[in-house]
């Protein structure tokens, strides 16, 4: 919607509409930096120029008031959010470089990775900068972040939400492109589109976690059956949906990464009632 409206001219409701970025993903906090570059670097009086980076920070305000009326707590979100994923170190190694463009054929489709390199070829010769630098910045703080281990980055998907529109818009001008150059059949269209969304489709279902939800539902009910749930003075789940099927508030995990041994005596050791829901998935960690 940022990039929309930027697109437009109307570049202070672009700067209102980024400030949100923050909210989907925490690198948007990042992102929001690097506008503000662009903001003051516009052809303005000095006094405006540098003003008008301040709306890139009206979102991140509105998140952290509501999160403190609704919580109670001021610094809700710096409590809350997943700064690191676990014990574990640096990931490091030369597969972080990698990560990034692995998960793109998942998101633009595979058919379509060639337009979005042709499209940001173009666009680094039309100078769409801000759109290249947003690009750029994200794909860097992927690497960072994955090599750090910070934010769960891995290989997921869930990643590139915030620049999404980016590569639909670099895509798009690659497609325009050849398209220019020699008009597509509309049945070749066709056929990209459906390889394309099959491809994502199926990589999506085929993940167990997305079944994890039917599972423990099943488990809750037979739970609730067994009068475990109404007499559980604690839940411990290894997946949020347990806590919001049951209307419980998460509490802090005592279990430890990726080592099962450990955290079977610490199951053992806690105390008469908590009822404990656990996957195979992510049970191991």
């Amino acid at each position: 919607s940022a990039l929309r409206v930027h697109l437009e001219g109307k570049t202070t409701g672009a700067l209102i509409v980024a400030s949100l970025l923050p909210t989907v993903r925490p690198e948007g906090f990042l992102l929001c930096f690097l506008w503000g570059f662009f903001a003051l670097a516009e052809r303005r009086p000095l006094g405006i120029r540098l003003l008008r980076p301040l709306w890139l920070g009206g979102g991140t305000i509105l998140w952290i008031l509501a999160a403190w009326a609704i919580s109670g707590d001021p610094l809700y979100i710096v409590h809350t959010w997943p700064w690191s994923t676990g014990d574990r170190g640096p990931v490091g190694g030369v597969l972080s470089l990698f990560r990034y463009p692995k998960i793109l054929p998942l998101i633009v489709g595979p058919c379509f990775v060639p337009f979005l390199i042709l499209g940001l070829v173009r666009a680094f010769r039309e100078r769409w900068f801000l759109l290249l630098s947003l690009f750029l910045l994200h794909a860097a703080l992927h690497v960072a972040f994955t090599w750090l281990n910070l934010f769960d980055a891995g290989g997921r998907t869930r990643y590139i939400v915030p620049v999404a529109p980016l590569l639909a818009l670099f895509a798009l001008r690659g497609w325009n492109s050849v398209a220019a150059w020699r008009p597509i059949p509309r049945f070749a269209s066709i056929a990209l589109f459906a390889v394309s969304f099959g491809f994502g489709f199926g990589a999506i279902d085929l993940s167990p976690t997305n079944r994890d939800w039917a599972a423990f539902a099943d488990s809750i009910r037979h739970a609730r059956r067994d009068g475990c749930v109404q007499k559980a003075t604690l839940v411990l789940s290894s997946q949020t949906y347990a806590y919001v099927e049951l209307l419980r508030r998460p509490p802090a995990l005592p279990l430890v990464r990726n080592d099962r041994a450990i955290n079977l005596r610490i199951v053992r050791t806690l105390p008469s009632g908590t009822l404990v829901l656990w996957d195979r998935h992510f049970g191991p960690w």
